[in-house]
């Protein structure tokens, strides 16, 4: 690469009253403008490239020599300043190292620069400037003639069409205001970009007037986003969710609320009916706010009506998988069916089964429960614990409040929006977030939840003929589209794709494009009430962003001092919910754009101690594990790497145990056969390892057999072997 020449420009005014105050600062401490708006513009430099050591270049008269005063001509030399700028540094000290460097480097103005450009040997690259890719210069002409002789002459804007530098600075007094133009590499960057930087510098000036003795990390440089406008304030909602889902309109309708492949249809009214005496049996055991029900069933139409009726109660809702004893903790009573609790260990007398009980439950109530203002749910209590491994990377359960689901799903109504009588697939693994997104978000705008059945979720041609029953609307991760999009999907001019849970690449945007007329991409973490952003994709060969926040969420992208970083600058994500007072770390690096929209750039490294001398240390050994040696090993590992992402993959590796699940299988199975020629099969990728499907005598018995058929399972989790396996089966 290398640098063409192209230029553009960029300028704002700093107001005299702020102008007058800085000089009247450093002249209080002994210094001059020059050094004030110096140390400023090296500061935002720091914030903005996160570099601690770097140069600024600064232009000198060259005419020391008293014989060249009194000549016309270009005698110009560029002195580098180095600048050094330390977090935990006050202003006064920044501003005095600032000093003496500029005082160091201005006692030698005759160096040439490029004679230091070859006694530094700097490898010269022609896609930059050597020594310095960034320049200051400052000038006073408050008081300079405007005549020369019998000649007048005045200033005038000159439009700047080329650059030398990246970016530099050029400040000029005038009796009015300071002229702060920018000029800028055309080829790293665009006005839009130095107008967001001069709006950081300005706000950082002004700042440095009221408070000049903060440390350096304590300014804030983030810009207000006048582009970015906050969303619209959401209505006032009741208490908690149950109430804001049954005091809808359509919630006593005979429309369809809820319907599954070979089961009877509901209506939003007959749901709420079968919902209400769930709550009344419950509440007769003594249940509600603070306690929590399991639920141990698959997707099925008695889930959902479980679910409403727990939260009708005031207790929290759980999913629990019949297989991991574990998961009882903290459970007080559970709801499941003949077929899925006779392996929980859990008391009868504490069991609702929704198919043998159906008498009991018919017994019930259909009306809400009484008010109880000590048993209903309040805005700040659990409506739900669900399974993530969110930022730590361990699995584990947190919760999800009312306030903060019923924040998300108004947000959702708003954008992406979803409109009565529309039909949502609900195909999210039951105990996730997402899956309470899936059936709350249609009750709660009047549409239809499509409950897809449990071998659907985990074929993607299965997947695939679910989508082309009139569905408007699915939200899946971006592996489950891809499989969808492998499997020859065609998807329909009315349907809308929400991605999330994963990075959305550029070319699989593309290809759902193609196939629905609008694809969302969706950001955040269970921490922080499942999503926290949407970005409607456009155009997403310039990137796919992930959008704005949802709702009233709140979002802050901070640096290592926990200050917010400018526009363009990355940082890690922070979430807070519409109910929590605090950030949430996400561990996600990102940038505002400065459209208004965040960018995710991805998950931030681990920190490292540091070793001797400040080195950081390395603390991963080397890989033991027995590595793939085989053409056919090679070939199955470098699959697995692509579709999972896992670069340490040995002869031991389970293809689950690494992250993968069901539709990366379908996709392993596949893309395997077309690059060996050797079927593998989705059950001995859930039972072997690498070694074991690669082995001589496994790879010649499959050579060229048929695909696998999809397992007939059944929708009975206990036939499972391990909670691994539960979760493959989309439960």
């Amino acid at each position: 690469a290398f640098m063409s020449g192209r230029g553009g420009s960029f300028q704002f005014n700093l107001a005299k009253d702020v102008t007058d105050a800085l000089r009247a600062q450093a002249q209080q401490q002994g210094r001059t403008l020059y050094i004030t708006l110096l140390a400023a513009y090296a500061l935002a430099l720091h914030r903005v490239s996160q570099q601690d050591d770097f140069v600024i270049g600064t232009p000198v008269r060259g005419r020391e020599q008293p014989a060249l005063e009194p000549l016309m001509g270009f005698f110009v030399n560029m002195l580098p300043l180095r600048m050094r700028p330390q977090a935990d540094m006050s202003l006064p000290s920044w501003l005095a190292a600032v000093h003496r460097q500029v005082v160091d480097a201005f006692s030698f103005p005759d160096v040439p620069f490029d004679h230091l450009v070859q006694a530094l040997q700097v490898p010269r690259d022609l896609s930059r400037p050597p020594v310095h890719q960034v320049s200051f210069s400052y000038q006073d002409v408050r008081e300079r003639t405007t005549r020369w002789g019998n000649v007048d002459h005045q200033r005038m804007p000159t439009p700047m069409l080329g650059a030398a530098q990246d970016l530099a600075l050029w400040c000029v007094e005038t009796r009015n205001h300071i002229e702060f133009v920018f000029t800028f590499n055309a080829d790293v960057l665009d006005t839009a970009t130095v107008g967001v930087f001069a709006a950081s510098l300005e706000k950082l000036l002004r700042q440095i007037v009221t408070d000049p003795h903060r440390p350096l990390a304590g300014y804030d440089l983030s810009p207000d986003r006048k582009d970015a406008p906050a969303p619209a304030p959401l209505p006032s909602p009741p208490a908690n969710l149950s109430e804001l889902l049954r005091q809808r309109a359509h919630a006593a309708s005979t429309t369809t609320a809820l319907s599954q492949t070979g089961e009877r249809p509901l209506s939003h009214a007959e749901l709420w009916s079968q919902a209400h005496r769930v709550s009344h049996f419950l509440r007769a055991q003594g249940l509600g706010r603070g306690q929590v029900v399991g639920v141990c069933m698959p997707r099925r139409p008695e889930l959902v009506t479980a679910i409403l009726g727990i939260l009708q109660s005031g207790a929290a809702c759980v999913a629990l998988d019949p297989l991991d004893p574990g998961e009882h903790t903290g459970v007080n009573w559970v709801i499941g069916r003949s077929d899925t609790v006779q392996a929980l260990s859990w008391p009868r007398d504490k069991t609702l089964l929704m198919d043998l009980d159906e008498r009991l439950l018919r017994a019930q109530a259909d009306t809400p429960l009484a008010p109880d203002a000590n048993r209903d749910a309040r805005g700040d209590d659990p409506a739900a614990w669900i399974s993530t491994s969110g930022s730590s990377g361990q699995a584990r359960r947190v919760s999800l409040s009312h306030a903060g689901l019923i924040n998300l799903l108004l947000g959702l109504a708003q954008k992406p929006g979803l409109n009565p009588g529309q039909r949502l697939l609900a195909a999210s693994p039951v105990g996730t977030g997402q899956s309470l997104v899936d059936f709350f978000w249609p009750l709660l705008v009047g549409a239809e939840v499509v409950l897809c059945p449990a071998d659907a979720s985990r074929d993607p041609r299965l997947l695939a003929a679910q989508l082309d029953d009139d569905i408007h609307l699915m939200q899946a991760t971006p592996g489950t589209w891809q499989a969808l999009v492998d499997a020859g999907w065609k998807g329909h001019g009315a349907f809308v794709a929400l991605s999330g849970g994963a990075p959305l690449s550029a070319s699989l945007a593309s290809q759902l494009l193609a196939r629905c007329a609008a694809v969302w991409n969706l950001y955040g973490q269970a921490e922080a009430s499942v999503w926290s952003t949407c970005w409607r994709v456009d155009h997403p060969e310039r990137g796919v962003r992930i959008g704005r926040p949802i709702g009233n969420t709140r979002i802050q992208v901070i640096d290592a001092q926990g200050q917010p970083c400018p526009t363009g600058t990355p940082g890690e994500i922070c979430l807070g919910g519409a109910d929590t007072p605090t950030l949430h770390h996400t561990g996600d690096l990102g940038q505002w754009h400065d459209s208004g929209d965040l960018d995710h750039l991805g998950r931030l490294a681990p920190s490292r101690p540091a070793g001797p001398d400040g080195v950081p240390a390395t603390t991963t050994p080397a890989s033991t594990k027995p590595a793939p040696s085989t053409p056919l090993e090679k070939a199955i590992a470098e699959v697995w790497q692509e579709l999972i992402g896992e670069s340490d993959i040995g002869l031991n590796d389970n293809f689950f145990d690494l992250g993968g699940h069901s539709l990366l299988a379908m996709r392993a199975v596949t893309e395997i056969r077309r690059r060996t020629g050797v079927n593998v099969g989705v059950r001995r990728l859930i039972f072997e390892t690498l070694g074991q499907l690669a082995a001589p005598e496994a790879a010649k018995a499959q050579e060229g057999a048929p695909p696998e058929a999809p397992t007939a399972t059944g929708d009975n989790p206990v036939a499972a072997k391990g909670g691994w396996i539960n979760r493959l089966l989309g439960r």
